[in-house]
């Protein structure tokens, strides 16, 4: 399979592995079910070192007041003039708690982590299915647009022979025109296989993302 051709670049050449390995690089149903599976495995992590790591909390205040007297709206209440004054309070605070939500997050983590592993595999599985598919219909359009090909070619030549007979009066003008009637069907079969395969192709990047 080529898959510059239809752009008319340079023909690059795609084997079966090249294709697969594209596809786990690029694909995005399988990377979304991959990218599934790496968030599993946080989430097993998280909940691992839950049964060992303590909760930690950490908490700060800064405060600042003016100098001056104190006012309520424009109406002194009255007092001496005081001066600025900076305030700070600091909180530093752990706690551990082990009980039968602690395990059972684990195990629900443990068993949300091996079902995305299932999941992916799937999606592995799927994917190489599909790219193995698209790819050999891709080779089976490519031989039919050969074989289409060579028809045409012997139809030219049998037109050919039709037509000098008919000049040379060996043969009547039906058996040339039958002869340009079958070039005209081989020619449209052949931009049929031409057609499929550009639509084989198309659906294999597709496929490969």
């Amino acid at each position: 399979a080529t898959a510059m051709m239809a752009f008319g670049q340079e023909t690059v050449r795609l084997t079966l592995e090249g294709a697969v390995d594209l596809a786990r690089e690029n694909n995005p149903i399988f990377l979304t079910t991959q990218n599934d599976e790496a968030a599993s495995d946080w989430a097993m992590r998280e909940a691992v070192s839950n049964l060992f790591i303590p909760t930690v909390t950490a908490f700060g205040q800064l405060g600042y007041r003016a100098p001056g007297v104190s006012r309520t709206g424009t109406i002194t209440t009255g007092g001496v003039d005081q001066g600025s004054q900076y305030t700070s309070f600091y909180q530093l605070g752990a706690s551990y708690t082990f009980d039968g939500n602690t395990l059972f997050g684990v195990s629900s983590a443990k068993a949300d982590r091996s079902a995305a592993h299932a999941r992916t595999e799937a999606a592995e599985f799927t994917m190489e299915s599909l790219i193995t598919l698209q790819y050999m219909t891709a080779l089976r359009a490519r031989d039919q647009v050969e074989v289409a090909r060579r028809q045409v070619d012997r139809s030219i030549e049998d037109f050919e022979i039709a037509q000098a007979r008919v000049d040379a009066q060996a043969a009547i003008i039906t058996d040339a025109k039958q002869a340009q009637v079958q070039l005209g069907r081989d020619s449209v079969a052949l931009l049929q296989s031409e057609s499929a395969l550009r639509v084989g192709t198309f659906r294999l990047l597709e496929a490969v993302g």
